[in-house]
């Protein structure tokens, strides 16, 4: 009786059921545009890592999670015929050459050949292998034309039929698979067989009759299951230990089945020769191609289903993938509610029926079988929707742009009450546990309450920063919050008693000015508030605020709280659900028809489903796919290291030398790729919390130091949490030659090495110096005879330098007399024939003889001049020694210069201007400073042209007096500054009045301060001219 009510449920799901949308499935296509060598495609499967290996006639194609690397360099045929895992990471490769293995090494993976093909049939040896597969025993079973073999444990057996069962296409043959632990193979010529192994022999099982069709290559085994493709349609057939069919059911009529399986989720999967792809389900079966386009008519070689629940297929055209969406839509053909943007608010009634509405109308979703479609209940021509909200099960407030505000039965469409305000409009509608209709009216700020009755009240809104409100809700306590737009008062409650508004958020210290929506945690009571600035949550005492989370990331627009669900959140980068330690997010790659949200977007129906509308339509996730999945742990591909230089990639290792640094190479082979997020947590370092890798799916550890390490890795798809962690140690080592138990031996190896060293050391330096104490104490004697008769030779040249000392002293002298001599027997005839020189002017009246004598009198003065410049050298050459150091004010001798030079400039028209007015003490020879400045001021007189100003300038900072003589002169050239202070040297200067020079000025000014520790520079004065600058040390005491 049980078997029957089985076969019996098959068949009615089967044939008394519709066809089922496949609108739960994005497709996507990859071909040779998207890295595939050829778009044939033979054979699909997954080694034990996880990673896709897909054969194809350009080559065996491995995909790692981001590329789809080519190993086709591994092998002499194109012609790949089927791919298992050999359950260590690697691949059984079935080809015209034999059966093979693809290593699982990440970086360079090897091939090995475990079996040779024969080109010509054989009863002992392989005739072009097809099929493979790797039983529960560990044996390898392969099929080829004339029958199936086994490998196991390196030993090779074939077992051969006779023609009558023989079994042949291009890259099918033998089907095999396991039922109750047993081996069972399948013949296309219709035949089905099982393996003995205690006779070591295949049995010939009696098939009941399925309309005489032949069986087409489609075997596949599960339990105590078989499903055979049959011409004629797919067969499921019930087996037992002993070997009996107690039960044979056809699950479709869909002919030429290529291939069956099974999903996580228990449905039945087959691909067709030549009419796509089905699914049988709970509710059906689903044909691909009415919904795909691209899948009808293609001829599926082979399928694989991966840990995601995703089905790769084989055909002519590439790989198809058929991925799960989270969200199904709802079918809006044939409302207005689809255009872009109209939805505006979904909501249910106490009777657990969701609605939504537009400008134009109210909308049912009916949820059936085939899936979920939306049905328009109410709509009034002409008249724009505002808001919409139930009343009990059977009623709906509604209000419209036109201010007016109705209540309208869902059964009859007739209207139970109607409201309208002359100058308001009615917003933010909602309904209360008691059956009041709560409303804002935006332009007197108030709140409209209408009770059962249809009684109307308002009440005002107390608080002039509230600009809107968004929301109303209900405490488990029966209290109205309001909340909306404010710059402080963004939350508040009614009272009933006192029918007034109080502020709730007056007291938080808040960053936002906008609630778009609210909700109440049932279990917690707390309040969840949606926010410009993210979520917020309000404590059940109503005292507290904090922020929930990292959702100031986003702008939230709605906000829904379950329980023992997540609270959902709804915004314009889609849907986040928030857990106590992890987060999920939906977008449009999940299903969402947008990732946009509308403010209110999100429902939590009567039956458990989550419904939410978007800008461009509704979608639902039903409760049974609202499963806490974790997304699938990664793998890592690859480990490279840094050794001398060079970067060494390998496949596994535990210990790497120190100072190489480790990079990993990690990835979930999962499509496509850029949906998956990595974080990468490490053991042992400083490094303690999660961190998310720059690039994805690399890492890379620099200089870590000796020790043991252990690195977490783990990936978050959309939609899902993040995965159970890879886990990976490794350690990092010293080299030998930094090892303890190396550096204790080469301790005591340089000790006994430095010891011997020393030893030997000593005793050589002993030995030398004993050779050098009698080398030593020979020279010490002649060194001692040779001191001696130095000794005599430097007292004789002592003697002989006094004598030549006392000798240039004595010149000196004589030289200093001679030049006073020099100098008063010089000036006396010189200042007689300048005095005749102006009795000739003054009493003759003779024109030529008055020129005669100014021509003389002229020449007497420069050679005047020239004498006293030469008495000046020869003084100052003298009398450094006898230098005479007074403290004076500077101010005493700038004025007494000024005033001896300004005869001379007034006959040429010139004006001396003094700035002096500070005390200006200074410690120093009052006679050489006097002369050094008497020269500045009388060679600026002398080569200034006429009607000209010189300036004298005194002044003084803490440390330094400052005194500059600038006039209009032509100033000096390049070639003058570098012969400035050298003596007898004239510069490209001209003197304006006539005057001499012998080129010792300027020199003697330069060597007289710098005698006094002075400084003097040149620069160019603001006319153009030269500004001579002393610098003199400040005496620190005032006179």
């Amino acid at each position: 009786m049980k078997i029957l009510l089985v076969n019996l449920c098959l068949s009615l799901i089967v044939f008394l059921s519709s066809e089922i949308s496949a609108q739960e499935y994005t497709l996507s296509q990859i071909d040779n545009e998207s890295g595939l060598p050829s778009n044939l495609t033979k054979s699909i499967g997954a080694d034990s890592r996880g990673l896709i290996w897909i054969a194809t006639d350009g080559g065996l194609i491995r995909f790692n999670g981001r590329d789809f690397e080519n190993f086709q360099f591994k092998f002499n045929t194109r012609f790949i015929k089927d791919l298992r895992s050999n359950g260590q990471g690697g691949m059984y490769v079935s080809s015209d050459e034999g059966i093979g293995i693809v290593g699982h090494k990440g970086y360079n993976p090897d091939f090995k050949m475990i079996l040779q093909s024969s080109s010509a049939f054989s009863e002992t040896e392989l005739h072009y292998p097809k099929e493979i597969y790797p039983d529960s025993k560990g044996a390898l079973w392969i099929s080829d034309i004339g029958g199936v073999s086994k490998w196991e444990n390196g030993i090779f057996r074939k077992y051969s039929f006779n023609f009558t069962y023989h079994s042949n296409s291009f890259f099918k043959s033998f089907g095999l698979g396991e039922a109750n632990g047993n081996l069972y193979i399948t013949s296309w010529q219709g035949y089905l067989f099982y393996y003995d192994s205690v006779k070591d022999s295949m049995i010939l099982l009696s098939l009941p009759k399925m309309n005489q069709g032949k069986i087409t290559h489609a075997f596949y085994c599960t339990g105590d299951s078989l499903f055979l493709g049959q011409s004629d349609g797919l067969y499921l057939l019930r087996i037992n230990n002993l070997h009996q069919i107690f039960s044979t059911v056809k699950l479709s009529s869909v002919s030429s089945v290529s291939t069956v399986s099974r999903d996580h989720n228990g449905n039945i999967w087959f691909g067709t020769y030549n009419d796509g792809i089905y699914k049988i389900g709970k509710y059906g079966v689903t044909d691909f191609g009415k919904d795909f386009i691209r899948l009808r008519g293609i001829s599926v070689k082979d399928f694989f289903i991966d840990k995601d629940n995703s089905v790769w297929i084989c055909s002519d055209d590439g790989i198809f993938i058929l991925q799960e969406r989270f969200f199904r839509n709802v079918d809006l053909s044939g409302v207005t509610a689809q255009k872009r943007g109209a939805i505006k608010h979904i909501f249910s009634n106490a009777a657990g029926k969701v609605f939504f509405y537009d400008n134009e109308g109210v909308f049912l979703v009916n949820k059936s079988a085939e899936g979920y479609k939306a049905k328009k209940i109410f709509s009034r021509p002409g008249k724009s929707i505002l808001y919409a909200v139930p009343s009990g099960e059977e009623e709906l407030w509604i209000s419209f742009t036109d201010q007016q505000l109705i209540k309208t039965s869902l059964r009859s469409g007739a209207n139970i009450a109607s409201q309208k305000l002359p100058d308001d409009h009615f917003y933010s509608l909602f309904t209360d546990s008691r059956g009041r209709l709560w409303s804002y009216l935006a332009r007197n700020r108030s709140v409209a309450v209408i009770d059962r009755n249809n009684s109307i009240k308002v009440f005002p809104i107390p608080f002039n920063d509230v600009f809107y409100v968004n929301e109303f809700a209900e405490t488990e306590k029966g209290e109205i919050l309001v909340a909306g737009n404010a710059k402080n008062n963004f939350v508040f409650r009614f009272d009933e008693k006192t029918e007034t508004f109080y502020s709730v958020s007056a007291q938080f210290k808040h960053d936002y000015k906008s609630v778009q929506a609210l909700d109440i945690d049932a279990k917690q009571g707390k309040i969840m508030l949606a926010t410009d600035r993210g979520i917020m949550e309000i404590d059940n005492r109503l005292t507290g605020i904090t922020r929930v989370g990292k959702s100031t990331e986003y702008v939230a627009s709605t906000i829904l709280a379950t329980e023992g669900r997540g609270l959902w959140i709804g915004s314009e980068q889609g849907i986040h659900v928030f857990f106590s330690n992890d987060s999920i997010k939906f977008d449009r790659f999940s299903g969402l028809q947008s990732s946009s949200i509308v403010r209110g977007g999100i429902l939590e129906a009567a039956d458990g489903d989550i419904y939410t509308a978007n800008v461009n339509g509704v979608a639902v996730l039903s409760s049974k796919n609202l499963v806490l999945r974790k997304s699938i742990t990664p793998v890592i591909l690859g480990i490279s290291y840094r050794e001398d230089e060079e970067e060494i990639s390998i496949d596994e290792q535990s210990e790497f030398p120190i100072g190489s640094g480790v990079g990993f190479s990690f990835s979930s082979p999962l499509f496509p790729s850029d949906k998956v997020r990595y974080r990468v947590k490490l053991k042992g370092g400083d490094q303690t919390d999660w961190v998310f890798p720059k690039i994805q799916g690399m890492y890379y550890l620099p200089n870590l130091q000796a020790g043991n390490y252990t690195i977490y890795i783990s990936a978050k798809e959309s939609g899902k949490l993040w995965s159970e962690p890879l886990v990976y140690s490794f350690s990092i080592t010293h080299s030998w030659y930094t090892s303890p138990l190396a550096i204790i031996l080469g301790s005591f190896l340089l000790i006994g090495v430095i010891v011997s060293g020393i030893n030997l050391f000593v005793n050589f330096r002993i030995k030398r110096l004993e050779e050098g104490r009698i080398t030593l104490e020979k020279k010490v004697e002649e060194r001692t005879k040779a001191l001696l008769e130095a000794k005599k030779e430097a007292e004789k040249l002592l003697n002989d330098t006094i004598k030549s000392k006392n000798e240039v002293e004595f010149v000196n002298e004589q030289i200093k007399k001679l030049l006073g001599i020099a100098a008063h027997d010089l000036k006396s005839p010189l200042q007689s024939i300048l005095g005749l020189s102006h009795l000739i002017q003054e009493e003759q009246e003779i024109d030529p003889a008055k020129e005669y004598a100014q021509v003389i009198a002229d020449a007497a003065n420069k050679m005047i001049l020239q004498i006293n410049d030469l008495l000046e050298t020869a003084v100052f050459d003298t009398a450094t020694a006898e230098l005479t150091r007074e403290i004076f004010d500077m101010r005493e001798i700038i004025y007494e210069v000024a005033e001896n030079n300004r005869t001379r400039a007034e006959q040429k028209h010139q004006k001396i201007l003094v700035t002096a007015k500070e005390e200006l003490p200074v410690n120093s020879s009052r006679d050489w400073l006097r002369r050094a400045l008497d020269n500045l001021v009388n060679n600026a007189v002398k080569y200034s042209p006429q009607n000209k100003n010189i300036a004298l300038k005194a002044w003084k900072d803490r440390h330094t007096i400052y005194l500059s003589v600038s006039d209009d002169g032509p100033g000096f050239n390049s070639g003058d500054i570098k012969n400035l202070f050298v003596r007898f040297r004239r510069l490209s200067a001209k003197p304006t009045g006539g005057e001499s020079s012998t080129g010792l000025g300027l020199a003697l000014v330069k060597e007289m301060l710098t005698a006094l520790g002075g400084e003097i520079s040149l620069s160019q004065s603001s006319s153009g001219g030269a500004e001579f600058t002393i610098r003199l040390n400040l005496h620190k005491e005032s006179l």
